[in-house]
């Protein structure tokens, strides 16, 4: 079996980190501008911002892994997309139950769909450049298959799934 490459290493790891960011920014964005304002004073300038954009981190990133979010180059873009989107959900919702939970149940549900669909937007364009860099860094292969079982389409369907 062929062990990963250094280069795949590397961009991989700068891909998902661009990533993280780009969905933490806009989360911060959201707390900042919307959340941290209607919470009030209790919360404003105490440190729930960080502890919770920490914790937006920690979710995506558990997520993330959970759905297979970052198999680029293993897996259709659909695929890509989809996981990443569902991961950005499961962790859009536990934030957002949070803070009603602070909040005690009255809290405006429009930022969170703002960052959901806003995030939807980052999660498409992140995709389909990450396919782009490294399917032109690492082209595929062609292969040559040899099959000699029953049900050779169902072979084929496992491969062009990936």
């Amino acid at each position: 079996m062929r062990s990963i490459s250094l280069d795949k290493l590397i961009l991989m790891s700068f891909v998902r980190r661009l990533h993280i960011i780009l969905l933490g920014a806009s989360a911060g964005v959201t707390w900042n501008n919307f959340y941290n304002v209607y919470l009030g004073s209790p919360y404003r300038g105490n440190n729930l911002g960080w502890m919770l954009l920490a914790l937006y981190f920690v979710l995506f990133y558990i997520f993330s892994h959970l759905y297979g979010a970052y198999r680029i180059g293993n897996q259709r873009l659909n695929m890509i997309i989809y996981s990443n989107w569902l991961s950005m959900f499961m962790t859009n919702a536990v934030i957002f139950s949070i803070l009603f939970l602070i909040r005690g149940g009255r809290l405006p549900i429009f930022p969170i769909i703002a960052l959901t669909a806003f995030d939807t937007g980052i999660i498409l364009a992140w995709a389909y450049a990450a396919n782009k860099i490294y399917f032109r860094i690492f082209p595929p292969r062609k292969v040559v298959c040899f099959y000699e079982g029953e049900y050779p389409t169902m072979l084929v369907k496992k491969i062009n799934e990936r």
